[in-house]
């Protein structure tokens, strides 16, 4: 009898979560994160206990219940009137219990991801909130970008098949095992005519004979601010590598964030934080 009640609360719930989601779709409510998936609880239980209470009263059942062939014990009446009994307060507590459990039922599977990440967050303080960058113009270009530490500027050759190279220059910025970086070079015409896709893949291919023994994966090219963008993964031992090669005239920009391959998915806020901030000449 009692799994038989918690499934007719399972179906009452599902049916309050939808109504739910339809409002706080037509009221554009965000629910991706912990303050969205709080107001979203709240807002479904309400309108479930509205719903119990209600069709209760109407019919005698909810709509769970009657799916089930479930009848009530008793006649039903609003618990804490002067017309109530001791027992149908123990009733309808009862039925709170058995409705709070059906409801964590359905929701552990839908939030799971979304509660892990976000309390992960907010144990390690990486909450996207917390994460106050410092803006860094280049001094002598006119791109921006956001950093999480003062970067520092080198410069460093890239081979090329025929033998000649490409020289980088690259601003780099720590913090903790995570590395940004953005670097940039002029591309000859000889190369630029081939066109951006090209381009983009073959560069691709340069980056990734320089590193012996890594493996690389890319995905389709995009805009990014109505410029062409590559973006790729490289995996080196323990280490991931996001980045993107961006094409923009003649001049290739590559954005790239390395971080411990365990602790990739709990950085991802801060991956997208700093390729978003990137601003181009």
């Amino acid at each position: 009898m009692r799994l038989k009640l918690i499934l007719s609360k399972m179906i009452d719930g599902m049916i309050s979560l939808s109504t739910t989601k339809f409002v706080f779709n037509l009221i554009s409510i965000d629910t991706s994160d912990l303050i969205g998936i709080s107001i979203y609880l709240i807002a479904s239980f309400g309108i479930f206990i509205i719903n119990d209470l209600l069709t209760t009263h109407l019919a005698g059942h909810t709509l769970g219940e009657g799916l089930l062939q479930i009848e009530k014990s008793k006649k039903w009446c609003w618990p804490f009137s002067k017309k109530s009994f001791q027992p149908a307060k123990i009733q309808f507590l009862h039925q709170l219990l058995y409705s709070f459990s059906a409801l964590i039922l359905i929701l552990a599977p839908i939030f799971q991801d979304s509660l892990i990440d976000e309390f992960g967050n907010q144990v390690t303080g990486l909450t996207k909130s917390n994460l106050k960058w410092t803006p860094y113009k280049h001094p002598d270009h006119e791109w921006k970008i956001e950093f999480p530490s003062t970067p520092s500027s080198k410069e460093k050759n890239i081979d090329l098949p025929d033998s000649n190279q490409l020289k980088l220059k690259e601003t780099i910025a720590q913090e903790e095992d995570l590395f940004y970086s953005i670097a940039t070079t002029s591309l000859p015409a000889d190369i630029t005519k081939w066109g951006s896709n090209l381009v983009l893949k073959g560069s691709m291919k340069i980056l990734a004979n320089n590193l012996n023994g890594a493996k690389t994966s890319t995905n389709k090219i995009f805009q990014y601010q109505n410029h062409p963008t590559l973006p790729y993964t490289i995996t080196v031992e323990d280490k991931v590598i996001y980045g993107r090669l961006i094409l923009i005239e003649d001049t290739l920009y590559k954005l790239e964030v390395e971080c411990p391959l365990k602790e990739a998915e709990m950085h991802q806020h801060k991956l997208d934080k700093f390729f978003n901030s990137f601003v181009p000449s």
